[in-house]
């Protein structure tokens, strides 16, 4: 992509990236008495390039409400320019605290901003309870945030018939996601190993986006770059079994995907995860970071498909998830929301 343009369009959509480009606070990582504020000047920078932008937009057309990622930008919420709602997608400083990872000083001081700004906000919404609890004790309940379930597009729907496995060819289990140690990878690995070898010669696992830290791979599992959605939704089609094996996680768009084409789930119960699978009759749910838990409830969904009974939660997941949240149902409530 070429770096000069300020904006390409994308179907209906302008898309403005923001290629960040942060000089102070490099400058002060080099200085170690100066390093710890580090962290914050990289968010001011970062904001006021998002300011630059929302500004040149504005002159074009004027802007009703703009809907920042969490911290968003710490200068709208100085200056109060635009009208603006914080979405809860789940801060760096969250998934450091829920998913038991080491919080720095630094990381403290920048979270004390990204918090005035979004107490500051004209309205907050979040996708999971559990992410509107967390921010709403931080904030001392100031402004309630809504929540309003991440949408999946109809095409979802429409894409997979349910139909009952064929037992002579191999299971096919799905993982996607970014290369992060908190999307737990690793402990799907290890569950993988520890399966029976009976079950290893059933199953196909193929993972998305990840990258393996560790040596002694199972054959059955095979590693495949990060796709674009068209080509994992052809992915999804082909499975039987998708895993989020999460040791934290807000409410990751596989699990409403995976939900909205039927697909058996196999989910850890970090974070928001639970209350959007809902309950066992639309899936597995193990112990987040327990290997063992996850090794049975993988065993549990290859022998419930291997049965030909899987299609009662198969439609039960499709139907959860159709009834809680399509495109046109998070646009209207969002809309009413804003009271346009």
């Amino acid at each position: 992509m070429d770096k000069n343009k300020h904006h390409f369009r994308d179907g209906e959509i302008d898309v403005y990236p923001n290629y960040e480009y942060h000089p102070i606070s490099i400058f002060m990582a080099k200085i170690p008495v100066l390093r710890v504020l580090a962290n914050l000047i990289r968010y001011f920078e970062n904001g006021y390039r998002i300011s630059k932008i929302l500004n040149r937009i504005n002159k074009k057309e004027k802007i009703t409400s703009v809907e920042f990622s969490e911290g968003g930008n710490f200068w709208n919420a100085i200056t109060k320019r635009y009208h603006y709602v914080t979405h809860l997608h789940g801060s760096s400083f969250i998934f450091k605290k829920l998913g038991l990872q080491k919080i720095s000083f630094s990381d403290i001081i920048r979270r004390k901003a990204e918090l005035f700004f979004i107490i500051r906000s004209n309205l907050i919404v979040a996708p999971s309870k559990m992410i509107s609890d967390f921010v709403s004790a931080e904030i001392k309940k100031s402004l309630t945030p809504v929540v309003i379930p991440y949408p999946v597009d109809k095409m979802f729907f429409r894409k997979n018939k349910i139909r009952t496995k064929n037992i002579n060819r191999r299971i096919n289990i799905l993982f996607a996601a970014r290369n992060d140690p908190v999307k737990g990878g690793d402990l799907l690995i290890q569950a993988i190993k520890k399966l029976p070898d009976s079950m290893k010669n059933k199953i196909n696992v193929n993972f998305f986006g990840y990258e393996p830290r560790q040596q002694d791979i199972p054959d059955t599992i095979n590693f495949h770059e990060f796709i674009p959605q068209n080509k994992l939704i052809n992915e999804y089609i082909k499975t039987d079994i998708c895993v989020i094996p999460s040791i934290f996680d807000n409410s990751p768009y596989t699990i409403h995907e995976a939900m909205a084409l039927g697909k058996i789930l196999v989910v850890s119960d970090a974070g928001g995860i639970p209350e959007a699978i809902g309950g066992p009759e639309c899936g597995y749910i193990f112990k987040s970071g327990s290997i063992i838990d996850l090794k049975l409830r993988i065993i549990d969904a290859v022998d419930l498909i291997l049965s030909g009974k899987s299609i009662i939660m198969s439609q039960n997941a499709k139907n959860r998830k159709a009834k809680l949240a399509t495109s046109k149902d998070n646009i209207n409530r969002r809309l009413a929301l804003l009271e346009l």
